[in-house]
């Protein structure tokens, strides 16, 4: 998934990577916006990281709902399963 800079979103069923000989290097198979060509020069690969706010954000709503419970007050959730999510939060 590329983002583009108006924002537009193009799916991709490949993209490029960093390849750096050092097998050990952290950079090593990282997404490469820099080698994005032709009508997607400019993009941005869209990565986990990028989504990590938001994804904390959802979850956290998710978990309030199971706490305080839905419109009808189910819990369907057990209060172990909430201190699992609380702690991978």
């Amino acid at each position: 998934m590329i983002q583009m800079p108006d924002k537009s979103v193009v799916m991709v069923n490949d993209i490029p990577r960093i390849e750096v000989e050092d097998t050990k290097d952290v950079k090593n198979g990282d997404a490469d916006d820099l080698s994005l060509e032709g009508q997607l020069a400019g993009g941005h690969i869209v990565t986990y990281g990028d989504m990590e706010e938001s994804s904390q954000k959802f979850a956290k709503s998710m978990l309030e709902v199971w706490m305080n419970g839905d419109k009808d007050a189910d819990h369907s959730i057990s209060q172990n399963a909430i201190c699992m999510l609380i702690n991978f939060i």
